[in-house]
């Protein structure tokens, strides 16, 4: 049975939604889910990491605890309506950053060989560790500046960016120096290798020379008399036309010089990205020789969303008590209740500092912040608790 065929009002709608999709890439985003990262180890700890370089940035201290109260949130699964929003804003940069590693990755595996031909040290290094082990180093090295130290990542990033506009700039038929040498090849009908032998002329004055007689052998024996026709009524002769292309050359070789310079620069920094990190350094080290080298140290030590999820996040009465009478022994504090308030809450405020960050010594990372946020903050808050602090 045939089908009905679509009406206009069914094909405008089917057109209007292609329209949104297009418009609306989120709408099509089939990316891992939110829950997705939070329940994978590594993707966890970059996220985390990614948060806790967010609070290391903030100057306000409130800014600091509303991000940190935000973590504990999801830590708890306990969402505020508010959350929506800053959660999707969580996942989608979390998502770009590592899109952007990948990215970057890829960038500088394909232009190693490239860059050691142009970089000392960079083609030492390469010597040195082999290259594939070398370039598997910085690619853990860059994942983990970009979500540690994210404008160290972007001006590596950039850098690597600019590279390939050069080399795009040059490999584009339309730019000045293509477009000009491929018109002067055409019009005098040379070889390549004739071409290229004139454009590689140091002495300006020679390859002027060169490129007038190829234009006048072209044109036979009139070429003489059409220059001085030409020169007399104002217009451009052989020789004009020659110094023109002549001084393109040379535009174009300063700007080839820059990007070879460029490729210089980016091996000295990649280079510098694996000496300046010890942790870096050290797998290089201990690597075996079957195997990759392996980042130890870094944020793979950081605690996961899972491993989180199962410490304790509270304090009892009875310990909170037990740390207070150790604390003002060790401080001679038996005139407490005699003290003057404000230095009381000295005392307080320090005794709640070196408690909490005893209760959270085995957590590494960003969630030891966010475990001393809790405890503290159910120190001050609970009546019982804090009342143990007289």
């Amino acid at each position: 049975m045939n089908e009905s065929p679509k009406t206009w009002s069914r094909k405008t709608l089917e057109k209007k939604e292609n329209e949104s999709k297009i418009a609306n890439p989120e709408a099509t985003d089939t990316g891992p889910t939110i829950i997705d990262l939070l329940h994978n180890e590594e993707d966890s700890r970059l996220l985390f990491q990614m948060v806790d370089t967010k609070i290391d940035a903030m100057r306000s201290d409130k800014n600091k605890e509303a991000m940190l109260a935000f973590a504990a949130r999801i830590r708890s699964g306990q969402l505020d309506e508010k959350d929506d929003k800053e959660i999707q804003k969580l996942r989608s940069e979390f998502l770009e950053t590592k899109e952007r590693v990948r990215s970057l990755s890829e960038e500088v595996e394909k232009r190693m060989v490239e860059m050691c031909s142009k970089s000392p040290s960079l083609n030492a290094a390469c010597v040195t560790w082999g290259r594939e082990k070398y370039v598997s180093i910085i690619q853990q090295g860059l994942l983990e500046k970009a979500f540690k130290n994210p404008t160290e990542f972007k001006k590596i990033e950039g850098h690597l960016e600019l590279i390939a506009a050069s080399e795009k700039a040059i490999d584009d038929p339309n730019n000045p120096f293509n477009k000009r040498v491929t018109e002067f090849q055409q019009k005098v009908n040379a070889s390549d290798y004739t071409v290229t032998n004139v454009i590689s002329e140091k002495d300006p004055a020679k390859r002027i020379e060169q490129i007038q007689r190829m234009y006048r052998e072209q044109m036979g024996w009139w070429s003489n008399v059409r220059d001085w026709w030409r020169q007399s009524h104002g217009g451009t002769s052989t020789l004009d036309t020659a110094k023109d292309l002549s001084k393109t050359i040379d535009d174009q070789k300063a700007g080839l010089d820059t990007h070879m310079e460029l490729i210089e620069k980016g091996g000295g920094i990649l280079t510098a990205l694996v000496s300046k990190n010890p942790e870096l350094r050290n797998a290089l080290m201990t690597m075996k020789p079957e195997e990759d080298p392996k980042l130890k140290g870094g944020i793979d030590t950081t605690m996961s969303f899972a491993e989180a999820k199962e410490q304790p996040r509270t304090v009892s009465e009875k310990e909170t008590t037990a740390a207070w009478h150790t604390y003002k022994e060790d401080h001679g504090l038996d005139t407490f209740k005699d003290m003057d308030p404000w230095l009381q809450e000295k005392h307080r405020g320090a005794f709640i500092d070196r408690f909490t960050r005893q209760k959270t010594e085995k957590v590494l990372g960003f969630w030891a912040k966010v475990f001393i946020y809790l405890l503290t903050n159910k120190i001050k808050t609970d009546p019982k608790l804090k009342n143990t602090l007289n």
